[in-house]
């Protein structure tokens, strides 16, 4: 080998009187080398014990690393799927696909600055695109008629977070439910569909709520022209005929305020 390489590897390893060396075969496209060594000097010998623990503790090994490639795969084909799913809820309603990754990244944005455990942060960033995946039950021209909904079309649309908790009740998808079934919660107690306040409301929900409401003022509907970033800031920290700030957890509000240049920059990157 290159006297450079040979260098480091007498420089990172020990002298070594005799070792053990197994490939194992982990699926057809993964191999692991596995060694035992003994060092120079000593007085220990492999036996043929020592070899038959070995290969025992290659198959445990072998059955751990089987397990966790397996596991990761379900995870990776459930996160697959909830993408999917969530494109396809977005396109059932006049949303863009950008309005997903917007929240999706706002929303893990939020979680952060909320302090929130990193696994839960990226489980949010990860689910919170399906907030609105019970849309799909909903006929899509109640949900994107150009004028005022009558209260029976209300009362249908309103629905749409239980069509989701349905949906979602595979164990996998639990924080997704939350998230779906409780974000039109408000933190007075005013949202829908149990009037739940203050901390009866999943964290996840109560961000994901704040996080949609400044997407939709923001984006331009068949009902609505789009509001400016500063006018969207105003009306969720001072209010207007339909949205309140008492609708918010007010940490919430607080780093909505302290970042909002942050938000803006965040939301330019996936702006029509």
């Amino acid at each position: 080998m290159p006297k450079d390489v040979a260098n480091l590897m007498y420089k990172f390893t020990k002298p070594i009187k005799s070792s053990l060396l197994k490939t194992m075969k982990i699926d057809e496209n993964r191999y692991l080398d596995v060694s035992l060594d003994i060092k120079k000097g000593s007085d220990e010998n492999f036996s043929e014990q020592s070899v038959r623990f070995f290969d025992s503790l290659l198959n445990v090994a072998k059955m751990f690393f089987v397990n966790r490639i397996r596991t990761q795969e379900v995870k990776n084909a459930y996160a697959t799927f909830a993408s999917k799913l969530s494109i396809l809820a977005e396109s059932h309603d006049e949303n863009s696909k950008k309005h997903i990754y917007r929240v999706s990244e706002l929303s893990a944005f939020f979680a952060e600055k909320l302090g929130l455990p990193k696994e839960q942060v990226e489980k949010i960033r990860d689910f919170s695109p399906l907030h609105d995946v019970g849309k799909l039950f909903v006929p899509a021209e109640i949900l994107n008629k150009p004028g005022k909904l009558n209260e029976k079309e209300w009362e249908e649309v309103r629905k749409h977070p239980l069509y989701a908790d349905n949906l979602l009740d595979d164990p996998y998808f639990e924080t997704a439910r939350k998230i779906a079934l409780y974000h039109h919660e408000h933190y007075d107690g005013s949202g829908y569909p149990f009037r739940l306040r203050g901390e009866q409301i999943p964290i996840e929900a109560q961000i994901v709520g704040l996080v949609d409401v400044y997407d939709a003022l923001r984006s331009k509907r068949s009902y609505k022209e789009a509001f400016s970033h500063k006018e969207a800031i105003e009306i969720l920290l001072h209010g207007d005929n339909r949205t309140k700030p008492d609708h918010f957890n007010p940490r919430l509000l607080e780093i909505l305020k302290k970042y909002e240049k942050e938000i803006e920059e965040m939301y330019k990157k996936y702006e029509e």
